[in-house]
């Protein structure tokens, strides 16, 4: 009887043994197929790339459009038309590229260049003239109130960048008078209430749909007749292709010019995931 048990726990003690055996050797073979488990943490996470990182394969597009041109033997109208080209596919747009070439073949007339190396470098030093801007301060008109339209396509922040915006001026105590002329996106003129209420500055509001223009000319009135300082328009978001909607803005521009107002400012408001 005595044997007989011990061969049963012996019997036992093998199957538990073979058991975990068997789910260890599962559990490896599990881990060997999961990714997640087999990476240390950090395997696969790469830090967010830099702005200049983001800029580089357009430095690295037009540099292999210049390389080309920096490769010929003299100047001649291929060099010219290989110039335009690298700004024309750098997104430059054809009516700046085709200006900014004019200006280099006035410098090569004038200064004898004759080398494509001396074009380029022309070129860059255009470029650079080009962005600077010797004073990046906003104007405001002496007299009576400035206006500042907000323009932009939509959701790229015009609303909440006018609230910033007037933060900033009342700040400097200057009076603001707020504009709600998105009167076509849903909550647009409570998101500006909200804001002028933050910021302590007046508003003028309208219906729902109702005109644009008829909102900035009361703001421009309001503001004319309070003696403030400042007019932050909001607008509507709208594409350049579309004729209509650019010609409301247009219309939009012209009535915020009138007397007592002046519009010093048109702020293109654009999103910093933009291009």
């Amino acid at each position: 009887m005595t044997v007989v048990i011990a061969v049963v726990v012996v019997i036992v003690v093998v199957v538990v043994l073979a058991l975990l055996a068997l789910a260890r050797s599962w559990d490896r073979g599990e881990a060997a197929r999961s990714p997640d488990a087999a990476a240390p943490p950090d395997a696969g996470v790469t830090a967010p790339p830099s702005f200049s990182g983001r800029l580089g394969r357009a430095r690295g597009f037009l540099g292999d459009r210049l390389a080309g041109v920096l490769g010929r033997s003299g100047v001649d109208q291929a060099t010219w038309d290989g110039l335009e080209e690298a700004l024309v596919a750098a997104d430059l747009g054809v009516e700046t590229s085709a200006s900014l070439v004019g200006r280099v073949r006035l410098r090569a007339e004038a200064d004898g260049l004759s080398e494509p190396a001396e074009l380029v470098g022309a070129l860059k030093e255009e470029l650079k003239a080009q962005l600077e801007v010797d004073d990046l301060g906003l104007r405001v008109a002496d007299g009576g109130p400035s206006v500042w339209l907000f323009v932009g396509v939509n959701g790229v922040g015009k609303t909440t960048t006018i609230g910033k915006v007037g933060r900033r001026e009342t700040a400097q105590g200057r009076s603001v008078v707020m504009a709600a002329a998105d009167t076509f996106r849903a909550a647009a003129t409570e998101q500006l209430e909200a804001w002028a209420d933050r910021v302590g500055a007046d508003i003028v509001t309208g219906t729902e749909g109702a005109d644009p223009g008829a909102v900035v000319h009361d703001a421009v009135q309001r503001a004319g007749a309070r003696g403030a300082d400042l007019v932050l328009a909001d607008t509507a978001g709208r594409l350049h292709t579309k004729v209509n909607l650019m010609d409301e803005l247009r219309k939009v521009r012209r009535v915020a010019d009138r007397d007592p107002g002046e519009v010093t400012e048109v702020l293109l408001v654009l999103d910093a995931t933009t291009g």
